[in-house]
């Protein structure tokens, strides 16, 4: 299977998230090796354009293709969607990875026949694969798992294109919100407004992290945040996404959790802009 553009999860099929996962693995290897020069994309070019000033992703994006020997370049502080693809493929490039949070832009751009990657948005398919990568990659599955998500899921675009996805393999999210929280509901997800009950027996808990500072126990059930003994009700050994440190009540502060998987998730997301970029360049 060939790609024109990579967007969000849900416009794959499971048997083209299956071929990029399979080739993120394969990329892996790529980033695991003392020599990163792999001749996939040997005379392509591609488009990095930062509308969030966020540094890693597009360090990220720019290392994915220069690993396979293609040639990037990156705006920072653009502005408007349709002149900058526009630039970016005056000057030449092959594909264009966008870092916005907006997923309407995304899909106009890729309508206006570029070759666009979405590395932005809460539904873009890097972001949501890079999870069921690290969970392949940590538990050696994503069927039949439970993940709970934690902090501030926003509007629920996130959790609700995880959701989905994982319930392809017959895995579920669920989310620890107060009140009602209809609209995740309604995205597929199994709501708790008992932090406790949300966490326990989990597979994997994903921190959304806060919007707003003091607003830690409302979404973690602490005035200090996300604590060691709440994931100790979790499945040993499960993996903490997107997080670091976590509170120990016991000693009475902030301690490296033994079992995140932020630097794997870093890692991991870079293996995914590889198997993406890897497959538009089959087109």
């Amino acid at each position: 299977m060939s790609f024109k553009s990579i967007t969000t999860a849900s416009s794959l099929s499971t048997a083209e998230i299956n071929q990029l996962l399979d080739i993120a693995s394969e990329m892996k290897r790529i980033v695991n090796s003392r020599v990163k020069r792999g001749p996939q994309l040997l005379g392509k070019s591609l488009a990095v354009l930062d509308f969030e000033g966020d540094l890693l992703a597009a360090n990220t994006l720019k290392l994915a293709c220069e690993y396979m020997s293609g040639i990037s370049f990156c705006f920072s502080d653009c502005k408007n969607v349709g002149e900058s693809v526009a630039r970016a493929r005056a000057l030449g490039a092959n594909f264009v990875a966008l870092l916005i949070r907006d997923g309407k832009s995304v899909k106009q751009a890729a309508e206006g026949g570029a070759q666009i990657i979405d590395c932005g948005s809460d539904a873009s398919a890097v972001k949501i694969l890079t999870y069921l990568f690290t969970l392949k990659d940590t538990l050696e599955t994503v069927k039949s798992l439970d993940v709970t998500v934690l902090g501030d899921a926003g509007d629920g675009i996130f959790v609700g294109e995880l959701a989905s996805t994982l319930a392809r393999y017959e895995s579920k999210v669920s989310v620890f919100a107060s009140g009602e929280q209809t609209f995740l509901k309604e995205k597929g997800c199994r709501v708790y407004n008992d932090i406790g009950i949300a966490v326990s027996g989990c597979d994997a808990v994903i921190d959304c992290g806060l919007k707003y500072d003091g607003e830690q126990k409302k979404f973690y059930g602490h005035p200090a945040g996300l604590t060691e003994e709440l994931l100790k009700s979790a499945q040993t050994n499960a993996p903490l996404f997107d997080c670091e440190k976590v509170f120990s009540k016991e000693k009475g502060e902030w301690t490296v959790y033994a079992h995140s998987v932020l630097n794997e998730q870093i890692k991991n997301r870079l293996a995914v802009c590889m198997a993406a970029l890897y497959l538009m360049s089959r087109n």
